[in-house]
């Protein structure tokens, strides 16, 4: 499928956290043709916690989601680079969705969801882990912690949007979420492909992309 993206005022952010499901977004977007595509920008998450109100529990920072960016000169940063996609998901986006909505009115916003908080905190452990940024297992406070951020931003995510049910999709591929809700979401016709689920087979463990 080729989709005409070159109005660049077409935008679809993923505001899912990560371990959600993005890997699997991101995929989902190259086939749409929704490209270009950035995910994880190291450098642009710098400049939110540069700007954001935080605290470090465990090593992992807890921002202050009401707060809005306070460095004129990173919101214009960060601007500037969304402005060169069409497509994101996963960090810093996902901390962006009320700067996002209002310098791109009319964009769509996907929040991909766990079955499961607690999942998605060991999940987002093991992940760093891998990184070398934590070692051993989680404890209770890392993991009531993680939860509590967790649940926080899904749940501020839906209130910012509530009454505006055509501008935000929640999905949860381990529930059988797929081309279906994305595709109506977006007014795209549906691949004649399978869907991307993109390391499928650790979606009941420790992992999801």
């Amino acid at each position: 499928m080729n989709i005409d993206t070159h109005d660049r005022n077409l935008k679809v952010f993923g505001i899912g956290m990560s371990k959600t499901g993005t890997s699997t977004l991101h995929a989902c977007y190259r086939i749409l043709g929704l490209l270009p595509s950035v995910g994880y920008r190291s450098d642009l998450k710098q400049l939110v916690r540069a700007g954001r109100k935080e605290k470090s529990v465990n090593g992992k920072f807890d921002y202050d989601m009401e707060r809005p960016l306070l460095s004129t000169d990173a919101t214009k940063e960060i601007l500037s680079v969304a402005r060169q996609y069409v497509s994101f998901q996963d960090s810093p986006w996902y901390l962006l969705y009320r700067d996002l909505d209002s310098a791109f009115p009319g964009s769509k916003f996907i929040l991909t969801v766990r079955k499961d908080a607690g999942t998605q905190a060991l999940s987002d452990w093991h992940h760093n882990r891998k990184l070398g940024s934590c070692d051993g297992e989680p404890d209770a406070a890392f993991l009531r912690e993680q939860i509590a951020f967790y649940n926080d931003h899904n749940r501020g995510v839906q209130e910012y949007f509530r009454g505006r049910e055509h501008d935000l999709l929640c999905v949860c591929w381990e529930n059988g979420d797929g081309w279906k809700e994305l595709c109506d979401f977006l007014k795209l016709p549906h691949p004649d492909v399978a869907f991307p689920h993109e390391r499928k087979g650790e979606y009941t463990g420790n992992e999801c992309g």
